[in-house]
């Protein structure tokens, strides 16, 4: 459902200005992809992340928002 798009950013030059992040590395393993997180929602729907989601996200691609 979303090859295009993906093919697309995968074509991005990724450097020192611009990084990739994969919210799949930060929330998943290898065997599962939890929806909950110490009692806490991952998601808020189907398709986008909670807030406490997206701060797992951020700090595992050690990024902060001020």
């Amino acid at each position: 459902r979303h090859a295009f798009i993906l093919e697309k950013l995968d074509s991005l030059p990724f450097g020192d200005n611009l990084k990739a992040i994969k919210p799949l590395e930060a929330i998943c393993s290898e065997e599962y992809c939890p929806t909950v997180r110490d009692g806490q929602a991952l998601y808020f729907d189907d398709d986008h992340l909670s807030l406490t989601g997206a701060g797992i996200v951020l700090d595992h691609a050690q990024l902060k928002i001020d």
